[in-house]
């Protein structure tokens, strides 16, 4: 659990509404939505995540809920990091409505492999 708190620390904590205005220059309203929309995500997949983990934990016994961790973690890693190549590809035009949503997609997509990791 201390390698989930400190992931969480580090990149989903009070790092993210300035990571969004600052980085993905999304507007406040926007950076309000994205992280609405991160919660909902979030609280509508922790169950589904536990039901991951269990099945697997009873198909793989005692290794099902740590590639549960392990692939979550995996995604919500590459979801981070691909804020930074769409931030690279599309500097010109970073305020259109393509990279916004790419944008607020990828903190949904963050979220979700965020509440897999999460004890079930």
């Amino acid at each position: 659990y201390f390698a989930v708190f400190t992931w969480l620390v580090f990149s989903g904590g009070r790092f993210t509404a300035p990571f969004l205005t600052n980085v993905a220059n999304l507007s406040d309203t926007l950076t309000s939505l994205a992280l609405s929309l991160q919660t909902m995500s979030m609280s509508l997949c922790f169950s589904i995540g536990g039901a991951v983990g269990d099945h697997l934990e009873g198909k793989y016994p005692n290794r099902g809920r740590a590639m549960t961790i392990v692939s979550a973690l995996g995604v919500s890693t590459l979801a981070f990091l691909l804020h930074g190549v769409v931030v690279h590809l599309v500097k010109e035009n970073s305020t259109s409505v393509f990279v916004v949503s790419c944008h607020i997609f990828l903190r949904v997509i963050y979220s979700i492999g965020l509440a897999f990791t999460y004890p079930n």
